[in-house]
C-alpha cells in the first residue's frame, strides 16, 4: 500500500511529461497582451468584408499603447491567418487551432527596434507574445466549457 502511494507521488504528471497538447489552450492561460490581440483577432474576423472599421477603432483606441506601432503587421498577420473554413463566430473560452496557429506567428515576427525602458522590458506587447507550445494549460478554460455546457444540455427549457 505504502510502495504504491509513494510510487503514485513520485510519478510525473501529464503537465510533467509533456502531455498538456492534450488539454485546449484557454483565454486564462494567455498573458494580458496575448489575450488582447486574439480578442482584437475574433472581433476582426467578426467584421466580414468591414474589416478596415475595426482595424481603425483599433488604431483610435490603442494610439497611445507602444502596441500602436506594430498594429500594421498584426493585422496583415491576421489576413494570412484565416483559413477558409473559420467560423468567424467562435466565442468563448477556448481557443481554436487557428488561434494557435497565429500566437506562434505573432510571436515570430521580427520586432522593430525598440528602446529598452529602465526595467529592461520591450515597450511592445508583441515581445511577450509566445509560441502556443511554450504556453502552460491549465485546463482551467475547458473545464469551465464543459461544465456550462453540461449545464446547458440538462436545463433545455432556458
Amino acid at each position: 500500500m505504502i510502495r504504491a502511494q509513494v510510487a503514485t507521488a513520485t510519478q510525473l504528471s501529464n503537465l510533467e511529461r509533456g502531455e498538456h497538447r492534450m488539454v485546449s489552450l484557454g483565454f486564462s492561460d494567455l498573458n494580458e497582451d496575448e489575450a488582447l490581440l486574439v480578442a482584437i483577432y475574433r472581433d476582426w474576423l467578426r467584421q466580414g468584408g468591414e474589416k478596415g472599421v475595426v482595424e481603425d477603432a483599433v488604431a483610435r483606441a490603442l494610439s497611445q499603447d507602444a502596441l500602436r506601432e506594430v498594429l500594421d503587421a498584426v493585422f496583415a498577420a491576421y489576413r494570412r491567418n484565416v483559413p477558409d473554413d473559420v467560423d468567424p463566430s467562435g466565442v468563448g473560452p477556448l481557443l481554436s487551432r487557428h488561434e494557435e496557429r497565429l500566437l506562434d506567428t505573432l510571436s515570430g515576427m521580427a520586432r522593430p527596434a525598440c528602446p529598452r525602458s529602465d526595467d529592461g522590458a520591450s515597450p511592445h506587447a508583441l515581445n511577450a507574445v509566445r509560441p502556443a507550445a511554450e504556453i502552460r494549460r491549465s485546463g482551467q478554460d475547458e473545464l469551465m466549457h464543459k461544465v456550462s455546457m453540461g449545464f446547458w444540455s440538462m436545463a433545455p427549457g432556458f
